[in-house]
C-alpha cells in the first residue's frame, strides 16, 4: 500500500509543494501531514542516531584517552556548552584538595576538541638527571659551629658519608662523625648525634639550614678557607 501522498498525484513543483525523496514526488505541506508512513521522518530519526551513537562513542573515547594522558575532565557546563577539564599538579591525588596541588582549568566545546588539544602530559615530562655532589664512603669536613656564625669556637668535625637519598626535590647527605680536626670542640663525639645531614645547597657553600642541615666542605683547604673567611 502507497502512502497518502502518492496517490495525491503531486508530480510537479509549485511554489507550495517540496520534494519527497522517498516518494520521488512533489508534494504539499498537508499531504506530508496526511501521510501515514512518513517514511522520510523514519530514515532521518535512523539517520541521526546513527550519527548521535558515533559521537558519543567518540566522546567516551577521548573522555578515556583525557585520563590516560593525565588530565581530569570534570563536566559539561549546559548554560555555557563546554565542557571543563582540569590540570592538577598531582593527578593521582585529584580528590585530595591539598595534594592535588596547583591547577590550570581548560575549556573546549566537547572532549574530542579537548582531547586534540590537550598534549599528553606524561610525554611532555622532562626527566631530569640527578648527580650526586658527594659519594657514599667519601670523606667530607663538616662545620659543626663557626666563629663568622656567631659561636665562641671553630668547631670542625671529619665525616663518613653514609648514604645519599634522593628525592623528588632534593638530596640528602647523611654523615657518620669520625673526629673533631679542630682544637676547639669535644674530642670525644661518642656522646654526639650519630649521624649529621646536609643537601645540595649546603655543600661547599658555608650555607646552613636550621636546625639540622650543616655546612659541609669536601676539602679540607676549602673549609679553612671558609672559616677565615
Amino acid at each position: 500500500m502507497q502512502p497518502l501522498c502518492y496517490y495525491m498525484g503531486r508530480t510537479g513543483e509549485n511554489n507550495m509543494s517540496k520534494y519527497c525523496k522517498p516518494m520521488g514526488l512533489y508534494v504539499t505541506y498537508l499531504d506530508c501531514m496526511e501521510c501515514e508512513d512518513k517514511e522520510c521522518l523514519q530514515s532521518h530519526r535512523k539517520e541521526n542516531k546513527m550519527i548521535d551513537r558515533d559521537y558519543i562513542k567518540a566522546e567516551n573515547k577521548a573522555y578515556d584517552n583525557l585520563v590516560e594522558k593525565g588530565y581530569t575532565p570534570q563536566g559539561v557546563d549546559r548554560n555555557l556548552k563546554t565542557v571543563c577539564v582540569m590540570k592538577f599538579e598531582h593527578p593521582e591525588y585529584s580528590e585530595h584538595p591539598v595534594k592535588r596541588g596547583k591547577c590550570e582549568v581548560f575549556k573546549f566545546k566537547n572532549w574530542q576538541e579537548a582531547d586534540m588539544s590537550l598534549p599528553d602530559r606524561k610525554e611532555n615530562e622532562t626527566k631530569t638527571k640527578r648527580y650526586l655532589v658527594i659519594e657514599p664512603e667519601q670523606i667530607v669536613f663538616l662545620v659543626f659551629a663557626s666563629k663568622r656564625e656567631g659561636y665562641t669556637n671553630d668547631i670542625v668535625v671529619k665525616c663518613k658519608c653514609e648514604k645519599a637519598v634522593v628525592y623528588k626535590n632534593s638530596t640528602i647527605y647523611c654523615f657518620e662523625p669520625i673526629k673533631v680536626v679542630t682544637k676547639a670542640g669535644d674530642k670525644e663525639i661518642e656522646n654526639w648525634v650519630t649521624t649529621f645531614m646536609c643537601e645540595n645547597a649546603n655543600i661547599d657553600t658555608g650555607h646552613r639550614d636550621k636546625p639540622n642541615r650543616y655546612p659541609v666542605f669536601t676539602t679540607k683547604k676549602g673549609c679553612l678557607q671558609w672559616l677565615k673567611g
